[in-house]
C-alpha cells in the first residue's frame, strides 16, 4: 500500500449521475450515431459528452476551465480507463461539440432519449409542449449571420420575442416536449426569432417521424395557446394527433363561452381542490360545451379558478383606479384650466377630449359652465376710475364627472378567473372534463424544466465562440435535465411503496425530494484512492450514512460506484 501516492476525490454526487448515465447505455448510443475515428481519439463521443453533464450537474464551470474542474475528481471511474483529466479540456470539448453538430445534434439527442425510455419502462400518455428564450449579454453578431435559408446552418442568436423581458439582448429558444415526470422527450434548439405558433405547426408536421417508437396514437400532446391557430387546427389529423390546449383570446368564441358559462350557474361541476393539500390551494368549477372552429368540432371546458379569479379581481380594482388617475391627467392636459372665451371652442376641446379618451369601466359625463368675468384691461396703464364701469366677458368652463359603470365592472368580475380548454378529444368517457382540467394543470412539467435549463446554475454563460457548438451544446444541457429528472422520478417511483421518508440537508424529510436536494445530501462525500502492488483501492473516510445508503438503492445503485477497485484491467 502505497500511502505517499494516495489521492483525495471530491467526489460527491457524481456517481450517482455516472452510474445512472451507464445504466442507459448514454455513451454507447451517442457513439452509435457521431462520426468518430476510435484509433485517433482517446476520449470517444460519448465519454465527452459525460464529462461536460457531469461539469453541467455540478453548477457549471466555462469550458476553458473544465481541466480544472477534473483536477480533484476520478476520472477514470467516472469517464473511462486510461483517461487523465488533462485529457478533459477545452480543445477536446470543442471538437466533440463539432462532431455532435455534424452528426445532427438533435438526432443524437433523440437516439439517446427512446433507448433511456424503453430501458426505464416509461409508459407516455401525454407530452408538455413548451417554448422559453435564453438572453445572451455581448456581441454575437459578428459570429453569426443575421439571414439564415438554409436549413443546415446553426441557430441565429439574434432578437425576438424575450420571455425574460429583456428585449434589448439577443437571444436563443428551447423548444420543449416533456411528460408528466419531467423527461424532455423531444428538444428543438431554436434560432432567436424563431415564432411559437409556427414551431408548434412544425411539430404538427414532424412529430411522427421523430417519436417513431412511441404510439402516438393513445397520447395527449398538451400546449399552451401558440399551438391553437387556424392554420394549425386544419394541419392537425384529428384520429391521431389528440391535444388539450387553452383558447386564445383572439378566438371571439373564447368571451362568447365564458358568457354562456355565467348565464348558466346552475351547471357548473364543483372540483373543489383537485386533491391538493396546500393551504391556500386553488378550488375550480368547470362547465362543458362543444362547438365548431372553421368546419372542425371541439369540446371546450370553461374553467374557473378561485385562486386565479382573487389575483383577477384586485387586478380589475387596480385598473378602476387607474382609469380615474388618468382620466384627471387627460383632462388636466387636454382642457384649460382659464376656460374658454368661446363657446364653439370650448365644445371642440371637450369633443377632442372624449375622442381619445378610451374607458372600460367608467362613463364620462360634464358640464359647460358659463359665466362672466371682468375683463382684463390691454393697452391701459394705471388703476381704473371710480366712475368707471369695467366690462365683462363669458368664460366657458367644465366639471366632469367618472360614473363607474356597475354592469361592466360586475361583468369583468364574473368573467376574472375564467379560461377556456379546448381539445379535439370529444369522447368524455375516454377523457372527463375533469381529467382534461387535470392534464393542462400538468403543463407546470415542462416549465419547471425551464427553470432548470434557465437557472444561472447551468446556462447563465456559455463559453463558446462557433454558432454550431452553442447548439450541440445546448442540446448536452437538455441531456443533463434528462438525466437529473430520470434520478429523481427513480427515487420518488421507488418511495411510492415505503413508510419512511427521506432526509434531506437542513432536518428535511419528504417522499417527494428533488434530484438537487439529494445530490446535497452527498455534497461532502470524497473518496481517498490508496495504490497498491496490483490495484488502487478506495476507501470513504466515516463511509456513506445509511441514509445516503438508501438513496442509493432507491435510484438502483449501490456503494461500489465510490468504493470499486480499479485493477491494470477493469475497474470491479
Amino acid at each position: 500500500m502505497d500511502i505517499n501516492n494516495m489521492q483525495i476525490f471530491s467526489e460527491g454526487h457524481l456517481p450517482i449521475v455516472s452510474g445512472v448515465y451507464d445504466q442507459l447505455k448514454i455513451s454507447e448510443k451517442i457513439n452509435e450515431v457521431v462520426s468518430w475515428d476510435k484509433d485517433k481519439c482517446n476520449l470517444s463521443p460519448g465519454q465527452a459528452v459525460k464529462a461536460l453533464i457531469l461539469n453541467i450537474l455540478s453548477g457549471y464551470d466555462p469550458l476553458y476551465m473544465i481541466s480544472e474542474f477534473y483536477k480533484d475528481k476520478d476520472v477514470e471511474k467516472l469517464i473511462g480507463k486510461d483517461i487523465n483529466y488533462t485529457e478533459i479540456n477545452e480543445f477536446a470539448m470543442g471538437r466533440n461539440l463539432d462532431k455532435i453538430y455534424n452528426s445532427d445534434a438533435k438526432k443524437v439527442y433523440a437516439h439517446v432519449v427512446l433507448t433511456a425510455l424503453k430501458l426505464e419502462k416509461i409508459d407516455v400518455k401525454a407530452i408538455h409542449w413548451d417554448t422559453t428564450s435564453k438572453s445572451f449579454s455581448g456581441d454575437y453578431e459578428r459570429i453569426i449571420p443575421e439571414v439564415q435559408d438554409d436549413e443546415k446552418n446553426p441557430i441565429n442568436i439574434t432578437f425576438g420575442h424575450s420571455k425574460d423581458y429583456r428585449s434589448d439582448l439577443r437571444q436563443m429558444k428551447f423548444g420543449i416536449g416533456t411528460t408528466k415526470d419531467k423527461l424532455p422527450l423531444f428538444c428543438d434548439v431554436l434560432s432567436g426569432n424563431e415564432d411559437d405558433q409556427k414551431w408548434n405547426g412544425n411539430v404538427i408536421k414532424r412529430i411522427e417521424d421523430e417519436l417513431s417508437r412511441v404510439n402516438l396514437s393513445d397520447i395527449l400532446h398538451v400546449a399552451d395557446s401558440a399551438l391553437v391557430t387556424s392554420d394549425n387546427l386544419k394541419e392537425i389529423d384529428d384520429t391521431t394527433y389528440k391535444f388539450i390546449s387553452i383558447l386564445p383570446g383572439t378566438f371571439n368564441l373564447e368571451a362568447k363561452l365564458i358568457r354562456k358559462a355565467i348565464r348558466k350557474p346552475e351547471d357548473w361541476d364543483d372540483l373543489g381542490t383537485l386533491g391538493s393539500d396546500e393551504k391556500r390551494a386553488s378550488t375550480y368549477k368547470i362547465q362543458s360545451f362543444k362547438d365548431v372552429i372553421g368546419e372542425k368540432k371541439y369540446r371546450f371546458v370553461v374553467c374557473h379558478s378561485s385562486q386565479l379569479a382573487e389575483q383577477n379581481i384586485k387586478t380589475v380594482e387596480r385598473y378602476i383606479e387607474k382609469e380615474k388617475t388618468e382620466t384627471k391627467k387627460a383632462f388636466d392636459k387636454a382642457i384649460s384650466k382659464d376656460g374658454y372665451f368661446c363657446e364653439a371652442d370650448a365644445q371642440k376641446a371637450i369633443i377632442k377630449f372624449q375622442d381619445k379618451l378610451k374607458l372600460k369601466y367608467h362613463t364620462l359625463k360634464y358640464t359647460m359652465e358659463e359665466h362672466e368675468q371682468i375683463k382684463k384691461r390691454s393697452g391701459v396703464k394705471g388703476r381704473r376710475k371710480k366712475d368707471e364701469i369695467p366690462k365683462t366677458e363669458k368664460v366657458y368652463t367644465f366639471q366632469y364627472q367618472l360614473i363607474e359603470n356597475e354592469e361592466k365592472i360586475n361583468q369583468s368580475k364574473e368573467e376574472t378567473g375564467m379560461f377556456v380548454l379546448i381539445t379535439n378529444k370529444l369522447n368524455q368517457e375516454k377523457l372527463s372534463n375533469k381529467e382534461l382540467l387535470i392534464e393542462y394543470k400538468d403543463q407546470n412539467s415542462v416549465e419547471s424544466t425551464f427553470k432548470v435549463l434557465k437557472s444561472p446554475s447551468y446556462v447563465d454563460s456559455i463559453f463558446l465562440n462557433k454558432p454550431e457548438r452553442i447548439e450541440a451544446f445546448s442540446y448536452i444541457m437538455v441531456l443533463a435535465v434528462l438525466l437529473m429528472n430520470l434520478i429523481e422520478r427513480r427515487i420518488r417511483e421507488n418511495l411510492k411503496g415505503e413508510s419512511e421518508e427521506i432526509n434531506l440537508l437542513g432536518r428535511r424529510k419528504t417522499f417527494l425530494p428533488t434530484a438537487t436536494a439529494m445530490f446535497k445530501v452527498f455534497e461532502q462525500v470524497k473518496v481517498v484512492a490508496i495504490p497498491t502492488e496490483l490495484s488502487i483501492q478506495r476507501i470513504i473516510p466515516g463511509g456513506l450514512d445509511e441514509n445516503q445508503k438508501r438513496i442509493l438503492k432507491l435510484c438502483g445503485l449501490s456503494e461500489e460506484l465510490y468504493l470499486g477497485t480499479f485493477s491494470k484491467n477493469k475497474i470491479v
